[in-house]
């Protein structure tokens, strides 16, 4: 288990969004007491590009903020989602819960891209918490192209 300790979670092999309603109540609880939190869900992969991180930082009056930063130009829901991050290690956490406070979503830069190109989006997906390590089986693990460097 990590300390709360400003962290950062650089080359993300996986994002994937999944409904909150799938995670197990009190997540942040449980893994504050040392419970790895267990998730079985139908997920959906992004498809990003570039560097994706998972920041943690504690600010010195103490609020604790999780920031996931990508580029994508998968359209992704503003509301009612969490997300689950996996890296090069196979270690997951999920950023979100089934009870408040949600993660925030917001769009950084939009790119339109040249014709033929897709466009480019940068969001950055802000969550109060250290972001909870998670044992996850989502529904299509067995078939994802996922990033090896």
């Amino acid at each position: 288990m990590l300390s709360s300790a400003d962290f950062q979670m650089p080359g993300l092999r996986r994002i994937a969004i999944i409904d909150p309603a799938d995670l197990p109540p009190l997540i942040r609880e449980m893994a504050a007491s040392g419970i790895v939190p267990v998730i079985s869900s139908p997920a959906r992969d992004i498809d990003f590009f570039g560097d994706a991180v998972l920041a943690f930082t504690r600010s010195e009056d103490g609020k604790e903020s999780t920031t996931l930063s990508f580029s994508s130009s998968d359209c992704i829901p503003f509301y009612d989602v969490a997300f689950i991050v996996e890296d090069q290690m196979r270690q997951r956490r999920v950023v979100g819960a089934l009870e408040p406070p949600f993660p925030v979503l917001k769009v950084v830069r939009t790119t339109a891209g040249a014709p033929g190109q897709k466009r480019s989006t940068d969001f950055s997906v802000t969550w109060p918490g250290f972001p909870p390590e998670v044992t996850a089986y989502l529904d299509d693990d067995d078939r994802l192209p996922i990033r090896d460097s």
